[in-house]
């Protein structure tokens, strides 16, 4: 994706711009910010550290995304990817996640119509779709955790 985006200087049909994550880029982030959870040492103002970038964008998918965003777009951090900037004001990695998941949930999830999802029932088998089930239940929890500032912070 990275590699169109850069040799043809692609930005996505539907694109929020500055407002928002576009839908196929949320995904790196809400894993990134996954990774970072209980981080000892870097929290979510480190996105705008350029040693940590430089140093660990190889290891982390967040700050790798922050990095080729920075690679990419020219001017202030704070002008061309609002939202992300806004995200290093949340205290804690978790909250991020949580914060990342509940947007992907209502930008993304309910806006798909159910006649274009193909039968999943067919694609995994009951196990599988079990785990499914748990993750489903643990993210709203996590999104009820944000919205009510139920969540420890850490």
């Amino acid at each position: 994706m990275r590699k169109l985006q850069l040799v043809y200087y692609l930005e996505p049909a539907g694109s929020h711009g500055v407002w928002g994550l576009d839908d196929y880029h949320f995904l790196p982030f809400i894993f990134g910010s996954s990774q970072l959870i209980d981080h000892k040492y870097m929290n979510p103002k480190s996105i705008h550290n350029h040693d940590i970038l430089d140093n660990f964008s190889n290891e982390f998918m967040y700050l790798s995304c922050i990095a080729f965003i920075k690679k990419v777009k020219k001017g202030l951090f704070a002008e061309h990817s609002l939202l992300l900037d806004d995200i290093n004001g949340v205290p804690n990695w978790n909250k991020v996640n949580c914060g990342m998941l509940k947007m992907y949930k209502a930008g993304v999830l309910e806006k798909i119509s159910g006649c274009n999802l193909p039968p999943f029932h067919t694609l995994m088998g009951f196990d599988d779709a079990l785990v499914l089930m748990e993750y489903m239940q643990w993210e709203e929890n996590c999104i009820q955790e944000v919205v009510t500032g139920d969540g420890e912070d850490r």
